[in-house]
């Protein structure tokens, strides 16, 4: 056995591990130790390598890193050390992998603004300059896919996006996580605004897509007209249409998705007032549609009856459990197949 397979051995049983990502982590690690170690050089591209939960072609990638690099027993105890840092238990992500809902907001979070829960950029915790890359973010950093459309392809990036971000201090990760969850929670109370939404049919939710639509056509009118709300503090803030975009929107559950992580996405921050003033005509536009879409067919007559008839009216509805518009139709309709059976028999 040469020297190399030695190494590669001892390596291999010094990281040996039962968690798939806790090895790919050691992968990453290892694939970039002079990053680590601040010996990589200008231009130098940081190989990441996402978790396919594959743990056999883990291990493999795991051997030929460590053919090729023939770490020091150093690089492996830091990789170890590291590796209980920033790898967190996966019971932590449950709370996202069983409600797609809160999987999808904080697909919205990550990809759009994530420097409200990371705290520290690549270029901070390698020492670069800032100008010297664009990837400023994590997810641009690691390359990760912004094409996830199912609710299983979104955890799988948020979950590689967290393994793969690399922190040095012990906890602070599992506070990165903890915040995301304190977002999620105050987006959710505060959608309390919506509740209307969930239930909503397939129709509803066509209609609210075309009102969103509008919505965006009004202010866009306002921006040339210059009477758009000055907006203060934008960075990474979008509006409501640019949140809508992050989701598909090819089935009634994909739709419904992609407008309650929009509104909870559209937090108050310096767009307060505008989303107040949408609400208002939000609520107020879709009751009028919603009555209007439950009057089709119908027409209004012009009657007078007696209070007497009136409270029997009342009376009888209440015991059948309509309200008195339906029991008058089904009155009617009732009558009307035994005039049509005989129209001479029908007593009134």
């Amino acid at each position: 056995m040469s020297r190399s397979d030695d190494i590669v051995k001892e390596g291999l049983d010094k990281l040996k591990t039962n968690d798939n990502r806790l090895a790919n982590f050691y992968v990453n690690y290892l694939s970039n130790i002079d990053w680590f170690n601040d010996r990589h050089r200008h231009g130098d591209i940081y190989q990441f390598h996402s978790n396919n939960d594959d743990y056999k072609s883990i291990n493999s990638n795991l051997r030929n890193i460590l053919y090729k690099l023939e770490p020091h027993l150093e690089d492996l105890e830091d990789a170890i050390s590291f590796g209980s840092l920033n790898i967190l238990p996966i019971e932590g992500f449950s709370w996202i992998k069983d409600d797609e809902y809160a999987c999808a907001y904080c697909w919205g979070v990550i990809t759009t603004r994530e420097s409200d829960i990371f705290r520290d950029a690549p270029f901070d915790t390698f020492y670069l300059d800032e100008h010297w890359t664009e990837n400023t973010s994590w997810f641009d950093f690691l390359s990760l896919s912004k094409q996830a459309m199912s609710h299983e392809e979104r955890y799988k990036v948020i979950l590689n996006l967290f393994d793969g971000v690399f922190f040095k201090q012990g906890g602070e990760k599992q506070q990165t996580l903890d915040l995301l969850k304190e977002l999620w929670l105050k987006a959710s109370n505060d959608f309390n605004s919506f509740s209307f939404i969930k239930n909503m049919d397939e129709p509803s939710i066509n209609w609210l897509l075309d009102y969103f639509k509008k919505y965006k056509n009004e202010r866009n009118i306002e921006g040339i007209l210059g009477l758009a709300p000055r907006r203060m503090n934008r960075r990474n803030r979008s509006d409501l249409l640019e949140y809508l975009s992050l989701y598909p929107q090819s089935s009634q559950s994909d739709k419904l998705i992609a407008v309650t992580s929009a509104l909870r996405l559209w937090d108050a921050g310096d767009q307060v007032y505008e989303r107040k003033d949408f609400i208002t005509k939000l609520k107020n536009s879709y009751k009028q549609w919603h009555t209007r879409k439950n009057l089709d067919g119908r027409v209004a007559i012009n009657s007078t009856i007696g209070s007497r008839e009136k409270e029997r009216l009342k009376m009888m509805a209440k015991h059948y459990r309509m309200n008195q518009n339906n029991f008058l139709e089904a009155l009617i309709n009732k009558q009307y197949e035994k005039y049509e059976e005989s129209p001479d028999d029908l007593q009134i």
